[in-house]
């Protein structure tokens, strides 16, 4: 049955009220998840013990990079020493004349796959830069969701390996 005419008023303030709720947890979750990407959380990250965290990212793409590494949060943990940023380019390892760094399949099948000798090249290199031992991550759609829990785990971390090798 309807509330009454009465009642209807303070239903309403209720929802109202609810919503709030959840916008503002919500923004609190964002704003978390934002100081954890910049480094301010716990102290047994590398952060918070001196250590910068170095990003090495293996792309296809680095000049798409530039625009969103230098603004906003990304930025700005960098000027404050949080993070470093290191892009390489995977066509830059590539062997032949063209720079082909794609490959048909092995076995048939629709699309195209990265050369295994160039993306081992790339990463070998990538490595060899710092002497912190880097924990890889291919990025790929059917990977690991990114959530709160996997930031804690790879915030900890002193250096991370992206390696994005999709078009």
């Amino acid at each position: 049955s309807p509330a009454s005419p009465k009642r209807r008023p303070r239903l309403l303030l209720r929802k109202v009220e609810r919503r709030r709720k959840r916008r503002r947890r919500r923004k609190e979750l964002l704003v978390a998840r934002c100081l954890l990407l910049v480094g301010k959380t716990t102290s047994n990250t590398p952060q918070a013990t001196g250590n910068m965290l170095r990003f090495d990212i293996l792309t296809l793409f680095p000049e798409m990079f530039a625009p969103i590494l230098g603004t906003s949060i990304p930025r700005r943990a960098a000027e404050k020493g949080l993070v470093e940023y290191h892009l390489t380019n995977i066509r830059d390892f590539a062997t032949d004349a063209h720079k082909s760094v794609d490959d048909k399949p092995f076995g048939g099948g629709p699309g195209m796959v990265m050369m295994c000798q160039t993306l081992f090249d790339a990463v070998e290199f990538a490595e060899k830069q710092d002497s912190r031992p880097a924990t890889r991550i291919c990025l790929t759609p059917q990977g690991r969701l990114f959530d709160q829990k996997l930031a804690e785990e790879l915030a900890a971390k002193e250096r991370l390996l992206l390696i994005a090798g999709h078009y």
